[in-house]
C-alpha cells in the first residue's frame, strides 16, 4: 500500500482518537498509561504490516477507544494495612521524675534605712572679750594747798668730849603751814652731818611722820641723838631739816622753796 495512504489512515485514527479521548465525559485515567493509544506503537506495527494497515489501525483504535465507551468498574482502594508499632526499651516513653516542689524564696525583708544622725550644732566660737582698755588714772584734782615752811632750826653740841666716848646731840626746828588749806598732814625730816670719824645713833635721816599742821599755828618738833668720835680733834656738825606736805594727803604746796632750813655746831674732842 503506498505511504502517504498509510500516512492518512494514521493521521485520521490519531486525530479520531484525540477527539474521543477530549470529548465530555471521557474516562482521561482510563487512558493514562494505555500502551494501546500510543502512536509509534501503531506506526511500528504498520511499518511492519503494511498491508494490512488498515486492520491495524482498527485493532488499535478498538483497544484504545474501548475503555472510553465501557463502563470501568470501579477501582476498590483497600485500607492501608496499620503495622503493629513495635516498643523496643530504647523508645519507651521515658518514666516522668516527679519535678521537686519548688521552695519558695523567703521575702526578704526590707533593711530598714538607718535614722541619719542629726549633725550636732557647732557652739557658736565665742568672741573674745576685748581686754578694757586701761583708762589712764585722772590726776586727783588738788584739793588741799598748803604753803608749809621751816620757820626755824635749832642744833644743840657739846664744847667737848672725850674720843669714844658717846657725846648727846639734840635738834628742833618749828614749822608752820602758811595756807590757804588747813590742817594739813606734814612729814619732816632731820639729817645730822657728821665729820667721817663719828658714828650718828640713830642714823640719819631721821622722819617724822603725819605731823599735823594747823593753819598758821607754829609747830615744834625735836630730836636726840648720840654721837660718838673716834678722833681727838675739833669737829663740826650740821643739822639739816625739811617738812613737806603728806603725799597720801594729796595736798600740794605752792612754793617749795621755803621748805628747808640747817643749823651747825662744834664740839672739841680730846
Amino acid at each position: 500500500m503506498p505511504r502517504m495512504v498509510i500516512v492518512v489512515i494514521v493521521a485520521a485514527a490519531v486525530g479520531l482518537s484525540a477527539l474521543l479521548l477530549l470529548s465530555p465525559g471521557a474516562d482521561s485515567e482510563a487512558h493514562s498509561g494505555n500502551d494501546h493509544c500510543n502512536v509509534i506503537t501503531l506506526w511500528k506495527a504498520i511499518k511492519a504490516d503494511p498491508k494490512n494497515a488498515v486492520t491495524i489501525v482498527a485493532k488499535w483504535l478498538w483497544n484504545c477507544l474501548h475503555p472510553h465507551f465501557s463502563t470501568p468498574a470501579p477501582k476498590v482502594t483497600a485500607p492501608p494495612t496499620e503495622k503493629p508499632v513495635t516498643t523496643t526499651p530504647s523508645q519507651a516513653p521515658p518514666t516522668a521524675s516527679p519535678s521537686p516542689t519548688p521552695t519558695p524564696s523567703p521575702t526578704p525583708s526590707p533593711t530598714p534605712s538607718p535614722t541619719p544622725t542629726p549633725s550636732p550644732t557647732p557652739s557658736p566660737t565665742p568672741s573674745p572679750t576685748p581686754a578694757p582698755t586701761p583708762s589712764p588714772s585722772p590726776s586727783p584734782s588738788p584739793s588741799l594747798t598748803a604753803d608749809v615752811r621751816v620757820v626755824s632750826v635749832g642744833f644743840g653740841t657739846p664744847a667737848t668730849g672725850s674720843a669714844g666716848a658717846g657725846m648727846r646731840f639734840t635738834g628742833n626746828t618749828t614749822v608752820r603751814n602758811f595756807g590757804p588749806d588747813g590742817p594739813v598732814l606734814g612729814d619732816v625730816t632731820f639729817v645730822l652731818v657728821a665729820p667721817a670719824d663719828c658714828a650718828v645713833s640713830p642714823p640719819s635721816p631721821n622722819v617724822v611722820q603725819d605731823t599735823s599742821l594747823p593753819l598758821n599755828q607754829n609747830v615744834f618738833i625735836s630730836r636726840t641723838w648720840t654721837v660718838t668720835c673716834s678722833q681727838a680733834g675739833a669737829h663740826d656738825f650740821t643739822l639739816q631739816v625739811d617738812v613737806v606736805p603728806d603725799p597720801v594727803q594729796g595736798a600740794v604746796d605752792p612754793d617749795m622753796t621755803n621748805n628747808a632750813g640747817s643749823a651747825s655746831g662744834a664740839t672739841q674732842v680730846n
